[in-house]
């Protein structure tokens, strides 16, 4: 297996506890859920969740080992400073499959297209608060305005006043059901001011070639996940589910945009239901 330059890490969880591994250890024929984080987050925004899962696992599928893999995408974390093209890092999310896929926001667009162009490598795919990306040119034209003058706006911060853009960033009603917002800050602010900047220019949604004509090629069993408070989404949800084959959307009542973050027992519930369903 070759995985190129891209950081990851991955977690073995069974009934008795959750171990990190060699990654160059990684069993080719386990159950493997690759996660996809957000804007703004890292490979450690979903380690509430690995612990849930650890937790569930345990007693409702004790004979179940799971290799969770976590990736810090381009821009973030301790792959802040790897460039690669959407096209690029869905090739290189390939590598590390077959496996179920997982992707938030930003992630779910990287994982619908490494379900796409490799369909192959995905077993299945479970989508939460995602988008196949913005249709309209003059949405696209007015959007790529507004992530440049953001990109600028970050970068100009730099790394030591990183926390007031991400304060601004999570200010947001995308994420007003978000309890503890400092919590959120101090896990995305070692974050580099020049890596969101260029994710946002290359991986946002008006740099991301829309895939809603292409979602026909879409031949994993699709999971849409979609908080109820998060009515936006909620509608792109609906439409990825009319679109995409042997999908289904399922929707949390009381929950927004980030329905992981706010409530990942109810979450996992359905993920692990999901992926064990034969």
């Amino acid at each position: 297996m070759n995985y190129h330059d891209l950081n990851f890490v991955t977690n073995r969880i069974t009934n008795s506890g959750t171990q990190i591994i060699d990654n160059q250890g990684v069993n080719e024929n386990s159950n493997r859920l690759i996660l996809l984080h957000g804007f703004t987050q890292q490979a450690n925004s979903f380690l509430h969740l690995i612990a849930e899962m650890q937790k569930q696992i345990s007693i409702d599928h004790p004979n179940y080992v799971l290799e969770a893999i976590t990736i810090d995408l381009p821009g973030h974390g301790a792959n802040k400073d790897i460039e690669l093209s959407p096209k690029e890092l869905a090739d290189q999310i390939a590598t590390l499959g077959p496996a179920h896929i997982l992707g938030y926001s930003l992630g779910g667009r990287s994982a619908l297209l490494c379900a796409i162009l490799h369909p192959e490598k995905v077993n299945s795919l479970i989508l939460i608060s995602a988008t196949a990306g913005i249709e309209d040119p003059s949405e696209i034209k007015k959007r790529r305005e507004d992530d440049f003058q953001l990109a600028n706006e970050i970068f100009n911060l730099g790394d030591e006043r990183l926390e007031e853009f991400l304060e601004k960033w999570l200010s947001s009603p995308l994420f007003s059901n978000i309890k503890s917002k400092q919590d959120e800050i101090e896990l995305r602010k070692s974050n580099s001011a020049k890596g969101l900047a260029y994710s946002l220019m290359n991986h946002g949604q008006a740099s991301f070639e829309p895939l809603w004509n292409r979602l026909i090629e879409v031949k994993a069993r699709t999971l849409i996940l979609n908080g109820s408070a998060d009515e936006k989404y909620c509608a792109i949800g609906k439409k990825l589910q009319e679109e995409i084959d042997q999908s289904r959307q399922l929707i949390f009542q009381d929950l927004g945009h980030s329905l992981h973050l706010e409530s990942p027992s109810k979450v996992t519930r359905e993920v692990l239901a999901f992926i064990t369903a034969q």
